[in-house]
């Protein structure tokens, strides 16, 4: 997080989101910032208690759920700040997937 503090607002997308534990962490330390976090999960039970979580934790209105794979979701240039994939991008089909959708 050190390295966000100077961002005055934040847009991040995290892929293979789970059910939340980086995508509420940041928002919750972006409560009083400008902060919206898009996440991305192959699992609508996760994505479900993904959005339960983010509720129960007061971020709910930061975090935005998208049920889908990392490959289907398209990743325009200069929409984030930060993209993170924890533990993700092994479950990628192939590496040329991922890259072709990754430079719109």
């Amino acid at each position: 997080m050190p390295l966000l503090s100077d961002y005055d607002c934040l847009r991040v997308l995290d892929l293979g989101c789970g059910i939340g534990r980086n995508s509420i962490y940041i928002a919750e330390n972006y409560r009083n910032k400008c902060c919206m976090v898009d996440c991305v999960d192959i699992l609508d039970i996760a994505i479900g208690k993904l959005k339960s979580n983010a509720r129960t934790r007061g971020v709910g209105k930061r975090i935005n759920g998208i049920l889908g794979t990392i490959e289907q979701y398209g990743i325009h240039k200069n929409t984030y700040d930060l993209v993170l994939a924890v533990s993700a991008l092994e479950h990628v089909e192939s590496e040329n997937s991922f890259n072709t959708r990754c430079r719109k």
